[in-house]
């Protein structure tokens, strides 16, 4: 019965469900924290110096069939993490913290 459940979940049939859920949830949740994606995506591979025409449209299809499946929850959550760092940095500098004196 499990088997059976399993083969009905698939989106593609020679795919485990688990496997598509995954990508699925790291694509959306990647969408989501797109900026931080691409700026860690840039540190893997730079923009380079010559044939930028060609060398582009490439590294911006590695990013969305690749980097953006495999690291989108991670992603996100160095989002969240660079947002709430970001909120208490501002908090804080609000009253004079981290000043010197």
């Amino acid at each position: 019965m499990d088997d059976e459940r399993e083969r009905e979940l698939r989106i593609h049939p020679g795919v485990h469900s688990d496997i598509s859920t995954f990508v699925i949830m790291n694509v959306v949740l990647g969408l989501a924290a797109a900026r931080t994606g691409w700026r860690g995506f840039r540190w893997i591979w730079p923009s380079p110096t010559r044939l930028k025409w060609l060398v582009h449209p490439i590294r911006f299809t590695v990013f969305a069939l690749v980097f953006l499946p495999l690291t989108g929850a991670v992603c996100f959550i160095a989002s969240i993490l660079i947002g709430v760092w970001r909120a208490l940095a501002w908090f804080f500098g609000l009253f004079g913290f981290g000043r010197a004196a």
